[in-house]
């Protein structure tokens, strides 16, 4: 918690509380609106859109609201909290186009997800998104991403990352 605060401008206090436990009080700054944002969505069509994108995060939270943002994109969506069921879902679905996962899950985190998927010949482009930095989680080239979404997730952000993630390649 300590360091997603951090990483988001904010800090961790600890007080001590009256009845002599223990206080945690959490501050972040508050996030500015971007003006590109609505214009981006305003110059997006709006109309269904033949791209599907599967969300893999295992805090429901961070799914939806990832869910909602492509949803306004036009980005037709499939949800899973576990990267194991996703896995599943992908065997038999070629409808998926992109896949965006979190990288700290329980179970299976996004690099083993992503591994796992790589090893399997499925060459679609797949987002890891995170608040921590990356780029010392990956321990071979099969878990590289075609693209990286930091959190707090914006929808610029988001579009860049999509748009990032058409123009590479896996390895």
């Amino acid at each position: 918690v300590r360091s997603l605060a951090e990483a988001a401008g904010g800090q961790v206090r600890l007080n001590n509380a009256q009845d002599g436990g223990a206080e945690f009080e959490i501050s972040l700054p508050l996030a500015e609106s971007d003006p590109g944002d609505a214009q981006m969505v305003a110059s997006t069509p709006i109309e269904e859109s033949e791209s599907h994108v599967m969300v893999i995060d295992d805090n429901h939270m961070v799914r939806d609201t990832v869910d909602k943002m492509l949803n306004t994109l036009g980005i037709v969506t499939v949800t899973h909290e576990k990267a194991e069921e996703a896995l599943r879902h992908l065997r038999t679905n070629r409808e998926v186009d992109m896949i965006i996962t979190d990288m700290r899950m329980p179970e299976m985190n996004g690099a083993d997800f992503l591994r796992a998927l790589r090893q399997s010949g499925d060459t679609r482009p797949v987002i890891i998104m995170s608040g921590y930095d990356l780029e010392c989680e990956y321990t071979d080239e099969a878990q590289k991403p075609n693209a990286q979404l930091k959190k707090p997730v914006t929808l610029k952000s988001l579009k860049r990352a999509i748009d990032q993630a058409q123009h590479t390649t896996c390895t």
